[in-house]
């Protein structure tokens, strides 16, 4: 049976803020979304459905500290990236235990194992490659 990684991470992200000085820590700040449904189409006009705003609600803000890092990136979700034959561990935050970015780095760990976090937000995608697991603050 395959264990989950992080089930309660799981969720539909939205990018807040991101911060750093350098790469030894790098803040994120993360929104949880729900998005609200438009209405029914049936017996409406299709101008009253299309003109119906898109609403987001902002549910929780989730901060994830990454400490003592060899690689960050931030790209647009529909850029391309390096390829992944093993998607990773979790949905919207992967823990990715080899990869060919994770290969890339490697030769920059320093006495410890590297591993490679991803953030699948609804708009960009987050890659951390680092020497320790990241501080979560919910």
């Amino acid at each position: 049976m395959k264990i989950e990684f992080c089930p309660e991470l799981q969720l539909d992200w939205i990018l807040g803020k991101v911060s750093f000085d350098s790469l030894s820590c790098i803040k994120i700040k993360l929104y949880e979304v729900i998005s609200v449904e438009k209405p029914s189409i049936i017996s409406r006009h299709i101008s009253d459905i299309n003109s119906y705003p898109g609403i987001v609600e902002i549910k929780n803000k989730t901060n994830f500290n990454f400490h003592n890092n060899v690689y960050f990136n931030i790209r647009d979700d529909s850029a391309p990236g390096y390829s992944e034959e093993d998607n990773g561990e979790g949905k919207t935050f992967q823990r990715l235990l080899k990869s060919e970015l994770l290969s890339l780095h490697e030769d920059r760990a320093t006495g410890s194992n590297l591993i490679h976090y991803r953030i699948i937000c609804q708009n960009e995608i987050i890659d951390i490659i680092s020497s320790e697991t990241p501080e979560i603050i919910k």
